[in-house]
């Protein structure tokens, strides 16, 4: 990461973190299913 990303991300309210390739496709698969989830009980449609 560039020197002085994470403080301009954290301003943003974003959290820098490190990790592999795969622990954040995990992290996509596990949030894919948990938005979806609520997506389809609040019956939510693109316009």
């Amino acid at each position: 990461m560039l020197p002085g990303t994470a403080p301009l991300l954290h301003q943003q309210g974003f959290e820098a973190v490190g990790g592999t390739a795969e622990s954040f496709a995990a992290f996509l698969r596990t949030e894919l299913v948990k938005w979806g989830k609520l997506i389809k009980q609040a019956n939510i449609r693109p316009e």
